[in-house]
């Protein structure tokens, strides 16, 4: 509030007062004057003129400064611009200083013309991955610097290509879904930038089918490994390539690590694995890619299953059910056959004890059976499944009623 002097002249109350408020430079203003009471403010009145401050350097830095590098040659520095009200003077703008971190070198500067910009590229001369930079972000104008230090902060370059492929991969054991590999020690000196990490990347030959196990072509290893140097010479990372074979998916252990194991892996199946190191940014040129085969497992429940009872064709055949089905979708091994369980069920619905249930068995060719000698007008469910030399696969199953006596034959 303004301090107040009250006269009277001419039967009029005359308010007269001064007040002292701070103002920006390089600013024009304008001013309103208006009374107030415990009723509120009254209406206010424009004071004639204005005010224009003088310029003056500016009194502060840009916030937020940071900085970091995309690829080695460079540092991208960011910052949050300063308002209008900040500039303090015409030609605003900022100055980036810098100079490699630990050092008493001498600072190189670049201007950054634009007050509304937020960011500011250094390329450098020289590729130096992941080497750390001391950064400075300053304000300035056509009065000179800002009349505050600026604070300094430390960014990295690039990290690039990690430029370190590792060694020994190879594969130690593997199970029906499971493949354990192991490497020879990485010694983080050779990898080039923030060591972060090792890749194993690995897919499945695409649309196997139930081929058998000398099926695995040696060519294929040969058109992978070429592949694979003709990426690595053009400086391209395998991993983010789209290949002839099934889908890549990757496991990173710890950069330590000199083993790990993957899982997920189709049974009876021929895979590839390959290995590479991980900066903060890019991946290494990848291993050239084993091979490997997962051990048998059971097939995948048979398809399509149907069972429908039938007349029986003399009388010694008593009650009659068929029974057809198609192959599982996958074999997940060599199939040796099929096995239906016959078990009959009770009027509450639950089936006899699995294990007295009969077992018919079928060649891997045979998918129909015609089971006679059944209990008239009863309940029976029909389990049938692959089976591998790995065991007995995932069964699927069906219940039916057979044909009360007075049917007749056919």
């Amino acid at each position: 509030m303004a301090d107040s002097l009250q006269t009277i002249g001419d039967n009029q109350r005359i308010v007269k007062g001064t007040i002292d408020v701070s103002l920006r430079p390089f600013g024009k203003y304008r001013f309103r004057v208006f009374g107030r009471n415990d009723f509120g403010d009254g209406a206010p009145t424009n004071v004639n003129g204005g005010c224009i401050t003088p310029a003056r350097v500016p009194d502060r830095n840009p916030e937020s400064v940071s900085a970091t590098g995309t690829r080695p040659e460079n540092l991208i520095v960011f910052w949050k611009p300063m308002s209008r009200e900040d500039w303090n003077g015409r030609n605003f703008h900022y100055i980036i200083r810098y100079r490699p971190a630990g050092s008493d070198a001498e600072w190189k500067e670049e201007i950054v013309e634009d007050p509304y910009s937020d960011r500011h590229t250094i390329e450098l001369s020289v590729e130096e991955p992941f080497r750390p930079y001391e950064v400075q972000v300053r304000a300035a104008n056509e009065n000179g610097t800002s009349n505050v230090s600026p604070q300094s902060v430390e960014g990295r370059t690039g990290e690039g290509d990690p430029g370190f492929t590792p060694t020994g991969f190879k594969l130690i054991t593997s199970d029906s879904t499971s493949a354990t590999f192991e490497w020879d020690p990485i010694d983080p000196q050779q990898v080039q930038g923030n060591f972060t990490g090792i890749k194993i990347i690995f897919w499945p030959e695409e649309d196997e089918g139930e081929s058998s196990e000398d099926e695995l072509e040696t060519g294929n290893i040969a058109r992978l490994k070429k592949h694979s140097v003709l990426r690595r010479s053009t400086g391209e990372v395998l991993t983010s390539q789209t290949n002839m074979y099934g889908e890549k998916r990757n496991v990173i252990v710890a950069p330590n690590k000199k083993s790990a194991t993957i899982f997920g892996l189709q049974p009876n199946s021929v895979n590839y694995a390959q290995i590479a190191v991980m900066n903060g940014q890019n991946d290494g040129t990848p291993s050239d890619p084993i091979s490997f085969r997962t051990k048998e497992g059971v097939p995948t429940p048979v398809r399509n299953l149907e069972a429908y009872p039938m007349n029986g064709r003399d009388e010694r055949e008593n009650a009659v059910v068929a029974i057809r089905w198609d192959q599982p979708r996958h074999y997940n091994g060599r199939l040796t056959g099929y096995s239906v369980e016959i078990c009959s069920v009770n009027a509450d619905g639950l089936m006899e004890q699995r294990e007295s249930c009969p077992i018919r068995k079928t060649q891997p060719g045979e998918r129909f059976l015609r089971i006679s000698n059944l209990e008239n007008d009863s309940k029976y469910r029909f389990i049938v499944y692959g089976n591998t030399n790995a065991g007995r696969g995932d069964p699927n199953s069906k219940d039916v009623m057979t044909l009360p006596e007075d049917q007749g034959f056919v």
